[in-house]
């Protein structure tokens, strides 16, 4: 579960992307709702919830990459 353990969750992302930049880091909960995780300096500083406008567009997104793709 993402909130239990934010650090290690950002620590990791950040690993893998090679820091985290300007980025956002944003987590789907078990009820379907999107919650940015804050981030200063690489450390977990708290929960924002998104906008409504930013949970339909992510919703978008999460439904238009679970379609199924042409093969190549």
């Amino acid at each position: 579960m993402v909130i239990n353990d934010a650090q290690r969750v950002i620590s990791r992302i950040a690993a893998d992307l090679g820091g985290l930049g300007k980025r956002r880091i944003f987590y789907r909960d078990s009820g379907g709702w999107f919650t940015r995780l804050g981030v200063e300096a690489g450390e977990f500083k708290g929960l924002s919830p998104c906008t409504g406008h930013q949970e339909e567009v992510f919703a978008y997104w999460c439904q238009d990459a679970a379609q199924p793709q042409g093969r190549y």
